[in-house]
């Protein structure tokens, strides 16, 4: 199997890192050292034929990851939020010489079925347990359940190639039972969980680094992680979380790639 590369495009919330106007001890200090502390808002990349989530910043993360968009033929978004789904900056798709495959929950299909350029599209609803098979990439990808917000089942996406798993799990408060069991047995390689409260323990549809710690006790004990799975908080916020660079769980930063 041909190795691809899983990039991941941006590790903020729904405010980028640092925030225009904001003078908090996260943002002055990625205003004063800058690199990996500057944040953009989630998205992920696999070779240039899948992405996940297209919020307010993906057109500038293709331009600066040198991403070629003619390339891309699925797009699977996570949950309606305008932090992970931007539709208006999807008008381009019209450029594609092929039929984009959009893949989303109920209340994102609903969404982008408003805009004109829906038609460019084949528009796939994913309920959780739904499984898409990506052949360009010998890849699987299964939509999982989050615990995000009640008016929509925002969508978790597991990433299998082979042996090699990669699960997405940010904004979600925990990973529900059906969830959890939907992962049995399945050993994940690499974890990027919501990581919104830092240090913190709020709840409100969002994990810190305690919450991560729980969810992985019940990933062990399910053998869906052991001693090599890597993980890394994403989904950072600002405002009610440490400096990230002094985070006692080291987070993923923007343009990290994992080869895989």
């Amino acid at each position: 199997m041909k190795k691809s590369i899983f990039k991941v495009l941006g590790t903020a919330a729904a405010e980028v890192v640092p925030t225009v106007f904001c003078s908090c001890p996260v943002c002055d200090n990625a205003r004063k050292k800058g690199g990996r502390l500057c944040r953009l808002r989630s998205g992920y990349a696999i070779d240039d034929v899948v992405r996940i989530d297209f919020g307010p910043d993906a057109q500038s993360q293709s331009s600066r990851f040198g991403l070629d968009g003619k390339a891309l033929k699925y797009l699977f978004i996570t949950h309606s939020h305008f932090d992970h789904f931007m539709p208006n900056d999807l008008e381009c798709v019209r450029y594609l010489p092929e039929k984009l495959h959009f893949y989303g929950n109920a209340a994102v299909i609903k969404k982008i079925k408003e805009f004109y350029f829906a038609e460019k599209m084949d528009l796939h609803t994913l309920e959780p347990g739904d499984q898409v098979n990506v052949p360009e990439l010998e890849m699987n990808v299964t939509a999982l359940a989050a615990h995000h917000i009640p008016s929509e089942v925002a969508l978790l996406y597991l990433l299998e190639r082979g042996e090699r798993r990669i699960l997405i799990a940010h904004d979600t408060e925990y990973l529900p039972d059906d969830t959890l069991e939907r992962l049995r047995g399945k050993m994940l390689s690499w974890i990027f969980f919501d990581g919104t409260w830092g240090e913190g323990d709020r709840g409100c549809g969002h994990m810190g680094i305690p919450a991560i710690r729980r969810e992985m006790e019940k990933l062990r004990a399910l053998g869906a992680a052991d001693s090599n799975t890597r993980v890394y908080p994403v989904h950072l916020g600002h405002a009610h979380a440490a400096p990230q660079d002094a985070l006692s769980m080291t987070p993923a930063y923007d343009g990290m790639e994992v080869e895989w």
